[in-house]
C-alpha cells in the first residue's frame, strides 16, 4: 500500500478502525508499565515460583505476572463500556475478577486446587450464564447453558495446564486473540472486537517479559484470567453466514493447541492409570517437544506455529458447507489421533517415570 492509498484508507475508514488500534496499543503499552511493578510487589511480597523437580526454572520467579494482564485489561475495558455489550460486561469481569482472586490465592499457596477446579471453575460458567453470555447453538437453552458450561471449564482447565514453560501461554493467548479478532471483522461484530484487541495487545504486553528465558510468570492468576476471558471470545463470536451446527467448529480450532494439550495429558495419564488432574508431571506437549531436542525457545515457536494453524484452520471451516466443514473437522480429528499416538511413543521411550 502506498502513501496515497494509505489515506484513501484513512479517509474511508470508519471510526472503528481507529479504536480498534487504539486498544490494542494502550493495552500493550499499560501491560509494558504495570508488569516491572507486579515483579517488584511479587519479590517484596515473595510470591514466587519456587525450582521443584516437576518444573523447568532454576531459580525463583516472580508470578504476579497475571495480575498486572488483569488490571490492564480492566482499565482498558471502562472505555468500552457502550451498547448492548455493557448489559453483559459486569458478568464478564465479574467472572474475570473471581478468577484471578482464586488463582491469586493459589499462587499464594492459600487455597486447595480442588476448590479451584471442582467450585472456582465451574461458578466462573454459572456467572456468565446469569449475566446473560451463553452458546447459541441449539433450540434449547438449557443444552445451550450446558455446552456453556462444558465450554468454560473445558478452555480454563487448558489454559491453566499449558502454562507449563516460558512464553507459551502468553503467545498462545495473543495468536487466538488476532484470529478472534479477525472473525469479529469479518463478521461485523464491533462489540466484542475491541475486547479481543486488549486481550492481544495485554498478551504481547506480557510475553515481553515472558518470552523464554522469562523474568516474571503469569501465575494462575494470569492463567486462569487469560482462560476465562478466551473461553468468552469463543463464545461471544458470532457468524454472519455460517449455520450453527458448525459455528463451534471456529473457536475449537482457533484454541486447539491448549485444547490439544489437554486432551493428550488426559488420555496418557488414564493410560497409566493415573487420575488426570491429581497427577502433575512432566508429560505435558512442550514437555515432549524438549524431549525431541527442541530447545525452550524452539519448544514455545512450535506451539506458536500451532496456533497459527490453528487458528487459519478456524477461518477455513467456517466458510465451508455443512459436508464439508464436517469432513475438515474429520480430517483434522485423525491428525490429532496420529500426532498423540507418536508422542506417546515419544514419551514411553523416555527412560525412567514421569515425576
Amino acid at each position: 500500500m502506498d502513501y496515497n492509498s494509505f489515506l484513501k484508507w484513512l479517509d474511508q475508514a470508519n471510526y472503528h478502525d481507529y479504536l480498534f488500534f487504539i486498544y490494542f496499543f494502550s493495552s500493550f503499552i499499560l501491560t509494558l508499565w504495570l508488569v516491572p511493578q507486579a515483579s517488584t510487589l511479587s519479590r517484596c511480597w515473595r510470591i514466587m515460583d519456587r525450582p521443584h523437580p516437576r518444573k523447568v526454572h532454576a531459580l525463583p520467579m516472580p508470578r504476579l505476572g497475571g495480575v498486572a494482564v488483569y488490571i490492564s485489561v480492566l482499565l482498558i475495558l471502562e472505555c468500552i463500556l457502550y451498547g448492548g455489550f455493557e448489559s453483559q460486561l459486569v458478568g464478564i469481569m465479574g467472572g474475570a475478577t473471581l478468577m484471578v482472586f482464586v488463582g491469586l490465592l493459589d499462587d499464594m499457596g492459600k487455597i486447595d486446587y480442588k476448590i479451584k477446579l471442582f467450585v472456582a471453575i465451574p461458578l466462573s460458567a454459572l456467572i456468565l450464564i446469569i449475566s446473560g453470555v451463553s452458546c447459541e447453538f441449539f433450540r434449547s437453552p438449557l443444552l445451550n447453558y450446558f455446552a456453556t458450561f462444558i465450554w468454560v471449564v473445558a478452555v480454563m482447565s487448558a489454559f491453566n495446564i499449558v502454562d507449563n514453560m516460558d512464553g507459551i501461554c502468553a503467545g498462545l493467548v495473543f495468536i487466538a486473540s488476532f484470529f478472534f479478532f479477525v472473525v469479529t471483522l469479518l463478521n461485523e461484530q464491533y462489540l466484542v472486537g475491541p475486547l479481543a484487541c486488549i486481550l492481544m495487545g495485554s498478551a504481547l504486553g506480557f510475553l515481553r517479559y515472558n518470552f523464554p528465558p522469562a523474568r516474571i510468570f503469569m501465575g494462575d492468576s494470569g492463567t486462569m484470567f487469560f482462560g476465562f476471558m478466551m473461553a468468552v471470545l469463543g463464545i461471544k463470536v458470532r457468524f454472519l453466514s455460517v449455520p450453527k451446527n458448525i459455528s463451534w467448529m471456529a473457536p475449537v480450532f482457533i484454541l486447539a493447541v491448549p485444547l490439544f494439550d489437554i486432551v493428550l495429558v488426559t488420555i496418557s495419564r488414564i493410560r497409566r492409570h493415573l487420575v488426570p488432574y491429581k497427577s502433575p508431571g512432566k508429560d505435558h506437549l512442550s514437555h515432549r517437544l524438549a524431549l525431541a531436542g527442541l530447545s525452550h525457545r524452539g519448544v514455545a515457536l512450535v506451539h506458536y506455529s500451532l496456533g497459527l494453524i490453528g487458528g487459519l484452520a478456524g477461518l477455513i471451516v467456517s466458510n465451508l458447507n455443512i459436508m464439508q466443514a464436517y469432513l475438515f473437522i474429520g480430517a483434522a480429528f485423525a491428525v490429532v489421533l496420529a500426532a498423540i499416538i507418536w508422542l506417546e511413543k515419544l514419551y514411553s521411550n523416555k527412560k525412567g517415570r514421569p515425576e
